[in-house]
């Protein structure tokens, strides 16, 4: 099976708050939070599944992220040589990568502005591949909904808007869009497949159509 999510935002008490999450607005109800969607998404996917996550796994809320694994007795010298901001912030990264390494499948991620780890940090996490965008035929996979109406920023999101342009897609996977629904538009057809989109039920999702001999043999690529 092939399946999609979005914005799981490991470890935010937050998002509790903004987005309605039915769990105790604290550190303790953002956990248990946590293991309520990924005992969902357990009793869903299996190990051969493939699983597209389209960005916000969790933030760990850092500028510069060291490429390197420290163990216990490293880290008390980095923090001697204020190489990293706090200790908070190894615990929170640590955190997240123990919460998506517990997640089974054959997992690729789409990076969103909430992810701020470096490519090695994710596959260390267990994604096979780390992009900001992947096509297949008629879908565009990004986190941002690249509505037209919305005034954007950030050049990654003008970068993605020219992309999908100037691609044969009509159709949007995206997350960012948490538990509301973009702007609809002719001709264009958006799947928000955030955990809190109360279609999705906080599980991974199906999508009718998706080109699954092609993901098959991209995923099957990653591998060689």
């Amino acid at each position: 099976m092939i399946y999609f999510t979005s914005d799981l935002h490991f470890g935010e008490m937050a998002c509790i708050k903004y987005f309605n999450r039915p769990f105790e607005f604290s550190n303790e109800g953002a956990i248990q939070f946590d293991c309520f969607i990924r005992n969902k998404y357990c009793s869903l996917v299996k190990d051969e599944d493939i699983v597209f996550f389209l960005g916000d796994v969790g933030s760990f809320n850092v500028a510069i992220f060291e490429e390197i694994y420290l163990n216990e007795m490293a880290m008390d010298d980095f923090y001697e040589e204020g190489s990293l901001p706090d200790k908070s912030i190894i615990e929170r990264s640590a955190y997240i990568k123990n919460m998506i390494s517990s997640l089974p499948g054959q997992k690729i991620l789409i990076k969103g502005n909430h992810d701020e780890g470096s490519n090695s940090y994710y596959r260390d996490c267990g994604f096979l591949d780390i992009k900001h965008y992947l096509v297949f035929d008629d879908f565009f996979l990004c986190h941002y909904p690249l509505t037209e109406r919305k005034k954007e920023i950030k050049p990654i999101i003008y970068k993605l808007k020219y992309n999908y342009a100037t691609s044969p897609c009509t159709s949007i996977i995206h997350g960012h869009s948490h538990n509301k629904s973009p702007y609809s538009e002719v001709g264009k057809t958006r799947y928000n497949v955030c955990v809190d989109n109360p279609a999705t039920n906080y599980m991974p999702v199906t999508i009718e159509g998706i080109p699954e001999d092609k993901i098959y043999e991209y995923v099957s690529s990653l591998s060689k």
